[in-house]
């Protein structure tokens, strides 16, 4: 499937969903991906990883890993992450998750 196609699917997603903004994506679990019948690209492009999804769909948003509904695995074993979430934290303008 061509990534355009892939990235049609997650525009009709977030319309589906009501998404209002980018950050309304955090929320998005795989059950949400699977009952819209994206359970088949989720698994075979990204892993089943709804994170990565997103990542690889919208590349240019300054994505936050610690905010998803289910942190990706591996998260914090990337030293850019954790300085990213401190960074993050000391500027206080948002709860952590």
């Amino acid at each position: 499937m061509p990534v355009k196609s892939r990235r049609n699917f997650f525009d009709w997603l977030s319309s589906r969903l009501e998404l209002k903004s980018m950050n309304d994506w955090y929320q998005v679990t795989v059950d949400d991906l699977q009952r819209y019948g994206g359970k088949g690209l989720l698994s075979f492009y990204y892993g089943s990883s709804p994170s990565r999804a997103l990542q690889s769909i919208y590349p240019n948003h300054s994505w936050m890993p610690w905010k998803f509904h289910d942190i990706p695995k591996g998260c914090w074993d990337d030293i850019g992450n954790q300085r990213s979430f401190l960074d993050w934290m000391a500027m206080g303008k948002e709860d952590p998750i």
